[in-house]
């Protein structure tokens, strides 16, 4: 490559020239730079203040499978069109109640998965954001404090732009004048032919690599839906196989906990509508060992199943979603439906059962449990609701019809 001559060797008249330049392309810049600076802050806090101003109270819960947005005041919809009112933001629920179009409704919140909660002949479901429109709008301008902090990152990110851009510019508008005064013809050659043997280069390798993804894709692809395809008619066949004559309706499945509660709808309603599987003091190995396997006796299309169990072995979750994992797939496949509900509340006892352990066991298992098993919080429920104890862990009748009455609703069963 040939010698590019330094700026102190270039004549008086150049370089008086790149200096003029170089104070042309800052007298340019810099003013618009700060100017659009100070205009994207003031437009970003402008903004802020008009939020802080309109957004109005609310109570953000993390709930099942979705985030509840709930609100201090009720909000006027106005229906557009027919839709159904669920129990659930579940598209797969039935709904308990129709709203039409033009009527007005109350709406309480909304969650991060495109439901809105109204009050329906005085109780509460879930529409589809589709269903209508408020009556009274938040004002255009209105943002959340996330939503400033973003705007003031961006504006921020916007200026740093504008600053490395024009910094980039004037580089390159230098560059472009030395290398139009020196007229290295060599030097553009060579660097023409290295552009064009690196371009090469790239492109090979670009290509070769791209190959090679999409071939191992395809064979990923193929090989998960060989291997789905296989599981989903082995799991078909045995499901088919098992079918029980006469499948129950709801069945649940527990500990002492689930006996009491059973016990304590007969002593108060009267007959127990679920087929109750339950044993005092039983831990995995009898659920592995015995309720399984009197389940899947009686588990069919319809059946819908209440799973809770783990109180009294907290250190046995991975072996609980192992199990239910397993026969959830297959009592879904016969056309029934599996919940799991979270191990409740406790207070002081003597069995080393404690808040800590029993949350700890909640979080590990709700997040190792496969789509087809639907998690129910009765802990935070009960909780909220207010609980009743004998000993520390189990509950007295009013709590026990409580939480009978959570898990029926939950499951649609009422």
């Amino acid at each position: 490559m040939a010698d590019v001559r330094s700026e102190s060797a270039m004549p008086e008249e150049n370089g008086c020239f790149f200096q003029d330049c170089q104070g042309r392309i800052r007298e340019l810049f810099l003013p618009v730079g700060m100017f659009l600076i100070s205009l994207m802050l003031a437009w970003a806090t402008g903004f802020s203040a008009q939020a802080q101003e309109s957004v109005p109270e609310t109570v953000v819960m993390q709930m099942p499978g979705f985030v509840m947005e709930q609100w201090n005041a009720p909000r006027q919809l106005l229906v557009s069109t027919k839709a159904y009112v669920r129990e659930l933001p579940d598209k797969q629920l039935s709904g308990f109640g129709t709203i039409t179009k033009g009527q007005y409704v109350n709406a309480w919140g909304q969650t991060d998965t495109g439901w809105y909660l109204i009050e329906y002949n005085g109780r509460l479901g879930y529409v589809r954001y589709e269903a209508g429109s408020f009556v009274r709008q938040e004002p255009a301008g209105a943002q959340t404090l996330q939503e400033q902090m973003l705007l003031e990152q961006q504006a921020l990110a916007a200026a740093q732009a504008l600053q490395e851009q024009q910094a980039l510019a004037a580089a390159q508008a230098l560059q472009e004048q030395q290398a139009l005064a020196a007229a290295q013809a060599l030097q553009e050659q060579q660097a023409l032919a290295a552009a064009q043997a690196l371009q090469e280069q790239q492109a090979l390798a670009a290509a070769q690599a791209l190959q090679e993804q999409q071939a191992l894709a395809a064979a990923q692809a193929l090989q998960e839906q060989q291997a789905l395809a296989a599981a989903q008619q082995q799991a078909a066949i045995q499901a088919l196989a098992q079918q029980p004559a006469v499948a129950a309706g709801v069945v649940f499945i527990g500990d002492s906990r689930m006996v009491t509660l059973k016990e304590a709808v007969e002593r108060n309603i009267g007959i127990c509508p679920a087929t109750v599987i339950a044993k005092n003091g039983s831990r995995h190995e009898w659920f592995h060992d015995t309720a399984i396997p009197q389940a899947d006796k009686i588990i069919g299309k319809g059946s819908k199943v209440v799973i809770n169990m783990g109180v009294n072995d907290l250190s046995y979750a991975d072996q609980y979603a192992r199990d239910v994992n397993y026969w959830a797939a297959v009592w879904s496949a016969r056309g029934a439906q599996v919940y799991y509900a979270s191990v409740n509340p406790v207070w002081a006892n003597s069995h080393n059962m404690t808040k800590e352990r029993v949350e700890a066991f909640n979080a590990r298992l709700s997040t190792q449990l496969i789509p087809q098993i639907i998690w129910l919080d009765s802990y935070t429920y009960l909780m909220q609701s207010g609980v009743h104890s004998n000993d520390g862990i189990h509950y007295k009748d009013d709590t026990n019809l409580i939480l009978f009455q959570y898990y029926m609703m939950m499951i649609g069963a009422i």
